[in-house]
């Protein structure tokens, strides 16, 4: 019984192990392949504000994230790839920003559900980390305001507590009118609205400074 117990465990440990290595291995290998294809679809891109941010996310269904279309889960890229947009507009960062090299290191580590569920919030906070800036993760929302009134841009986030729906912006304050600008889709609101909108979703912010 002693052996048998010990083979049983031994499975269990295997099984676990090659689930690990799938739900890693996996997505890396299909973010490699993502790339090659959303390199190709990167050069005919062009749906852009003036500014170079993207505003419609539905025109991104030509890129790949995960086993899924960007135009369906791809919020939280594209609000990472405007606040590097935004800091290289403002001078803070000196490289313009390929898109499938925002979209390839979020692929690979932080989609969920193999892109089905969205993006790790705190993957974006450690990509931007890495690209040179102070990030704070924050879920009081009581301090939202003044932290992204502080902070040079932010993303703000919400997630239904069915886990059927969320979404990623990328949220810039305006002094002169005292409220936020919110990026994909555009719209202009306070703290405030934001949180009444969203009073029974999980929300978080991110707060980006150099």
């Amino acid at each position: 019984m002693g052996k048998e117990k010990i083979k049983n465990k031994s499975r269990k440990g295997k099984a676990f192990v090659l689930i690990i290595a799938i739900l890693i291995i996996i997505p890396i290998i299909t973010a490699q392949v993502n790339y090659g294809k959303n390199i190709v679809s990167a050069q005919s891109f062009s749906t852009y504000t003036i500014d170079g941010y993207i505003q419609d996310q539905g025109a991104t269904s030509v890129f790949k994230y995960g086993f899924n279309s960007s135009s369906k889960s791809g919020c939280g890229w594209i609000a990472t790839y405007n606040v590097l947009t935004f800091m290289y507009n403002k001078g803070f960062y000196d490289k313009e920003v390929p898109v499938e090299d925002v979209i390839k290191p979020l692929d690979s580590f932080a989609s969920f559900g193999f892109g089905y569920l969205g993006t790790n919030p705190l993957a974006i906070k450690w990509f931007l980390e890495i690209k040179g800036f102070k990030v704070e993760f924050i879920i009081d929302q009581t301090k939202f305001k003044e932290k992204a009134k502080a902070s040079d841009i932010n993303i703000i986030a919400y997630l239904r507590k069915n886990l059927t729906r969320g979404h990623y912006q990328m949220m810039e304050y305006d002094e002169a009118q005292d409220d936020f600008i919110f990026y994909t889709s555009s719209s202009r609101k306070t703290i405030e609205s934001y949180l009444a909108d969203h009073e029974n979703d999980y929300t978080f912010l991110l707060t980006v400074s150099i």
